[in-house]
């Protein structure tokens, strides 16, 4: 591969540039999301037995640590990794509301493995390229392709996203699941809105393929995606852990629509409080 001009290297510091200032802010909001809910993070994930959520969030948290101790060295590799957990994580939410629905289980799991797969069948050419562009200033072969990367991970967010209103629209507006559906659905919209722009931003950022706007290209390769995905995904299931906390109950058994019509609730005085009606035999 020949070298660069002196006009087109100068342009690729530049960018470089900005995109080392732009991973640093990225880097830094994961790093305060992380500092402001350690509390939480401890009284919820570190205490009591393990399960399939508390693996996940653990290995988001810390492999997205990692991200940031690598600094300006960080894998782009490492991104994608990062960014399929947090998919696992949207498809656990969903298995857990269609608790009696097999056939929806098996479609949302097969969809999280078919992203996983063609993302990395996507990535692995443009390993090494990737690296070569920073290390060595060497320009990327066929950048279009790198768009590829992203548009698994925004079709199963897209699937995921229409699989919870269908199932939240399905369960009506009763009184016993308005209050806790409506916190949870919402959480859900905040979830697929900081993954669905992260995403886009990302896959719009690289079709801009020219030499000339290299900066743009390069500011998808950093960790926005990562970043905004990690803080909503994360966030979503502390939030989770502390309704139950509030309701004593277990996480799953909230997130399941037909166990949480089992309560005898009922509305209370102030807005959005619900009251637990319990009847002793006479």
């Amino acid at each position: 591969m020949s070298s660069l001009a002196s006009a087109d290297y100068s342009l690729l510091m530049s960018a470089s540039q900005h995109y080392r200032e732009f991973q640093f802010a990225m880097i830094t909001l994961m790093l305060y999301d992380h500092a402001i809910t350690l509390g939480e993070e401890i009284d919820f994930f570190w205490r009591g037995p393990l399960s399939l959520s508390k693996v996940l969030y653990l290995l988001i948290r810390y492999l997205a640590l990692a991200l940031s101790a690598s600094l300006f060295f960080a894998t782009f590799s490492m991104s994608i990794v990062i960014i399929q957990l947090c998919q696992a994580v949207v498809t656990l939410r969903v298995w857990y509301l269609f608790s009696r629905n097999a056939f929806v289980r098996t479609f949302v799991v097969g969809t999280l493995c078919g992203s996983t797969a063609a993302s990395f069948a996507f990535l692995v050419p443009f390993v090494g390229g990737i690296e070569n562009l920073f290390i060595f200033q060497m320009p990327l072969q066929n950048p279009g392709k790198v768009i590829w990367v992203f548009a698994p991970a925004l079709i199963n967010h897209s699937i995921l996203f229409a699989l919870k209103v269908y199932r939240f629209m399905q369960g009506g507006k009763s009184l016993h699941m308005e209050a806790p559906s409506r916190r949870l659905f919402k959480e859900g919209m905040l979830m697929y809105a900081f993954a669905t722009v992260s995403l886009v931003f990302s896959i719009v950022c690289l079709t801009f393929t020219a030499y000339s706007q290299i900066s743009v290209f390069l500011f998808a390769l950093a960790s926005f995606p990562t970043a905004s995905i990690v803080v909503a995904v994360c966030r979503a299931m502390l939030s989770i852990r502390s309704l139950a906390a509030t309701f004593h109950v277990d996480p799953e058994w909230l997130l399941s629509n037909a166990e949480m019509s089992r309560l005898p609730l009922r509305e209370g005085p102030n807005k959005s409080e619900l009251c637990v009606e319990i009847f002793c035999p006479q």
